[in-house]
């Protein structure tokens, strides 16, 4: 099997080889769940008490597997809250972690990008995340790791040609 690069996005039945494909649209997969199989959290600063109520709620609802995360003004503390989380609470497969600024924290990005390879999600958006080319490293070692992930969105960031070669 093989993952494809189309304009940022990666996608395929397993994690495999790359190959690119120009000029090939792939519609952004439509997730299949449910208003109480998600925790959402939109457009505002992530506090301690806001992560301690997702993990309270994920300990108390085994039924939730989607996490969607955008705008957040996720920072260094933020990312390794969520890597915690990711590997803590199997039933999270999907996560959208959209329109953050994640470049500001290379580091805590790359840690981050193991907590997800060690984790089950199948689905994950990093969307309009300023992603650079630096940063790339981290998200190769994330597709050549986990045994569960088998979608990347990476549209509207910086990965540029070194970015999308390393990946």
């Amino acid at each position: 099997m093989s993952l494809t690069l189309t304009q940022g996005l990666l996608t395929g039945n397993t994690i495999g080889k790359l190959r690119m494909v120009p000029n090939t649209k792939i519609q952004e997969r439509e997730l299949s769940i449910t208003q109480n199989q998600i925790i959402q959290y939109n457009n505002q600063f992530m506090r301690e008490e806001t992560w301690n109520e997702i993990k309270s709620t994920l300990s108390s609802r085994d039924e939730i597997n989607t996490l969607i995360l955008s705008g957040i003004s996720i920072n260094a503390s933020g990312l390794k809250i969520l890597g915690g989380i990711l590997r803590s609470y199997p039933q999270i497969k999907n996560l959208k972690l959209e329109w953050n600024v994640l470049f500001d924290y290379p580091n805590e990005f790359s840690s981050f990008c193991d907590a997800v390879a060690a984790s089950c999600i199948v689905y994950i958006s990093l969307s309009n995340n300023k992603i650079n080319s630096g940063m790339c490293e981290g998200i190769q070692r994330m597709i050549k790791s986990s045994k569960s992930l088998m979608y990347i969105d990476l549209r509207w960031n910086e990965i540029g040609n070194d970015g999308g070669k390393m990946i």
